[in-house]
Order: C-alpha cells, then structure tokens, then sequence
C-alpha cells in the first residue's frame, strides 16, 4: 500500500534514530521502486532547510560541496538550527541515488 501513496508525511521529533531510521527505509523503498519502473523520482521535502538554502542542497547532492561543508554552510546561512549530522546517511542516500531522489528545502 506505501507504494500506492503520492504523498509520505513523517511528523517526528527531530533526530530520534527510529524515526530517522525508518525514513531511511521507506526511501529507500521508493527508490527501489521508482528504478524497477524505470521512471519517475522520489521527492523529498526537509523542512530543516529554508527555501533559501537550496543551492547548498544542490551543491550538496552535485558533489560541488563536501558533507561537512554542507554542515558549515546550514549553520551560516540557516536560523533552524537542526543538527543536520544526524541525517547522515539519508544525505548521503539521496547523493547517491540522485537520479532517483530530488531533496528540496521545505521551511
């Protein structure tokens, strides 16, 4: 039935390792399907980053700019305030499946 969805809500409490945890799996099992179908993408929408920050998620996501560089740059230029370590490996997974994940500054 997730397959189903258009839209994924995750509320949660920023950086609990579950919750973190299982986003990571539901996207990484929508990508698996967005590539079986061989169309499509899986956008994602993280309301850590403003609208203003996108470029340093693009710049991110291109390889223009390292991951801790991608951290100096959201603590200059952002007043959210999120530890964004702890999205690591969702960061990470979304940089390397980039094809099929378009990440987008939601706040």
């Amino acid at each position: 039935k997730l397959l189903d969805k258009k839209l994924i809500y995750f509320g949660e409490t920023h950086g609990q390792k579950e919750v973190l945890d299982l986003e990571l799996l539901v996207l990484k099992i929508l990508v698996e399907q967005v590539r079986l179908n061989e169309k499509g993408y899986v956008k994602v929408f993280m309301e850590h980053f403003n609208f203003e920050q996108q470029q340093i998620i693009d710049n991110y996501i291109q390889g223009e700019i390292s991951e801790n560089e991608l951290y100096e740059s959201y603590k200059e230029t952002g007043s959210e305030g999120h530890d964004i370590q702890k999205y690591e490996g969702f960061l990470q997974f979304a940089k390397q499946h980039r094809d099929n994940v378009h990440l987008k500054g939601g706040f």
